[in-house]
C-alpha cells in the first residue's frame, strides 16, 4: 500500500505538468484563432483593395520571414544541452517544410478565390482529416465523446456554410472551395505527423527554430525557383506597390506568430484538440463579415457556431477526464 501510495505522489508532478500543459495550449488556441482570422482579414484586403492577387508571392513572404529567427540563434550561440541540436531540428524542419507551404498556399490561394467565411468553413474539416490519420498513425483510443466532438464541430461548420448570402456565394468558384478542402487535409497531416516526430521530446524542440530552418529553406529553394519562373516568362512575378507590402509585411508578421503558437498548441494539447480548436475561427470568421460587410447572421448561423463551439469542449472535456483517470489510477 505504501509503495502504491509512493508511486501515486511520484506521479502527481507528472500529472500536474500534463495539466498546465493542456491549459496553456487552449490559451495558446484561442490566440491562434484570433490571429488567423485578423490575418484573413488582411489577406483579403490584399488580394482586394491593394489589388495585389497573387497568393504564391504572398504565401513565400510569409513563409521566407520565418528565416528571421535565425538571425537570434545566430546572436545566442549553440543550443544548450537540454534543447534537440541543431542537426536534429534541421531534419524535422526540412520533412515538414513542403506540407507547411502547401497548406499555406492552399488557404491563401483559396481566400483569393473565395470569402473568408467559405474558407474559414471548408478549412474546419481539417479535425476529421486529423482524426482520420491518428486512427492510423498513432495508436490511442478515441472515445465516443471525443468522435461526436469532432463530427458535431464539423456539422456546425456544413450548417453554417448554409448562411452565405447568395452574393458570397455567388462569387465563390469549385476550385476556390477545393482548395480549402486541400488545405484542410495537408493541415491533418501537418498536425498528426509534428506530434507523431515531436512526441514527448517536444520540451527540447525549440519551436522558433524549427520554423527559422524552415523559413530558410523555403528562401533557399523558392527564391531561385521564382527567379527562374519569371525570366523563363512561365510565371512573371508581379511586384507588389508600397501599400501592398505593408500589408504583406503585417501579414507575415501575423503568419509567424500564429503558426508559432499554433504549432506549440499543437505539441501541449494534441492534433485532435488543435484543430478542432481552430474550428472556433467559424463564428469569429462570421462576426468579422458582419462588421466589415453588414451580413446579418440566422438562425442557422446560431445554430452551426453553437455546435462548433460545443464540439470543442466535448473533446476538451473528455481529454480533462482522462486526465484525471490517469491520475486516480495507480500504478
Amino acid at each position: 500500500m505504501m509503495e502504491l501510495s509512493g508511486a501515486g505522489a511520484a506521479r502527481e508532478p507528472l500529472l500536474e505538468r500534463r495539466r498546465h500543459d493542456f491549459v496553456c495550449g487552449s490559451v495558446l488556441l484561442a490566440l491562434v484563432v484570433a490571429l488567423w482570422v485578423v490575418s484573413g482579414v488582411l489577406t483579403q484586403r490584399i488580394f482586394g483593395q491593394l489589388q495585389f492577387d497573387d497568393p504564391l508571392f504572398l504565401t513565400f513572404v510569409n513563409a521566407a520571414s520565418f528565416a528571421l529567427f535565425q538571425v537570434r540563434f545566430l546572436v545566442c550561440g549553440r543550443p544548450t544541452p537540454d534543447v534537440l541540436s541543431v542537426r536534429e531540428t534541421n531534419r524535422i524542419a526540412i520533412r515538414f517544410m513542403p506540407l507547411w507551404f502547401a497548406l499555406s498556399y492552399c488557404y491563401n490561394w483559396s481566400l483569393s478565390r473565395t470569402t473568408l467565411s467559405s474558407t474559414t468553413i471548408l478549412s474546419s474539416s481539417a479535425p476529421v482529416f486529423a482524426l482520420i490519420f491518428s486512427l492510423l498513425l498513432i495508436p490511442r483510443s478515441f472515445t465516443v465523446t471525443k468522435v461526436a466532438g469532432v463530427f458535431a464541430a464539423f456539422a456546425g461548420a456544413c450548417i453554417v456554410s448554409l448562411q452565405d448570402s447568395e452574393k458570397d456565394a455567388g462569387s465563390s468558384t469549385t476550385l476556390g472551395d477545393m482548395a480549402a478542402l486541400l488545405s484542410a487535409a495537408l493541415s491533418g497531416v501537418y498536425t498528426v505527423g509534428l506530434k507523431q516526430q515531436v512526441g514527448s521530446e517536444w520540451r527540447r524542440l525549440s519551436m522558433s527554430r524549427m520554423f527559422g530552418w524552415m523559413g530558410t529553406w523555403v528562401v533557399g529553394i523558392g527564391a531561385p525557383v521564382l527567379i527562374v519562373l519569371h525570366f523563363s516568362t512561365l510565371r512573371m512575378v508581379t511586384f507588389p506597390t508600397a501599400a501592398a507590402w505593408q500589408g504583406l509585411l503585417l501579414n507575415a508578421l501575423l503568419s509567424v506568430f500564429s503558426d508559432l503558437l499554433w504549432a506549440q498548441s499543437i505539441v501541449m494539447t494534441s492534433p485532435l484538440i488543435a484543430t478542432v480548436g481552430l474550428s472556433m475561427s467559424i463564428p469569429l470568421a462570421m462576426l468579422c463579415d458582419f462588421a466589415l460587410k453588414d451580413a446579418v447572421p440566422g438562425a442557422l448561423y446560431a445554430l452551426g457556431s453553437a455546435l462548433v463551439i460545443a464540439g470543442f469542449a466535448l473533446v476538451n472535456v473528455d481529454h480533462v477526464r482522462a486526465i484525471e483517470r490517469r491520475s486516480t489510477t495507480p500504478s
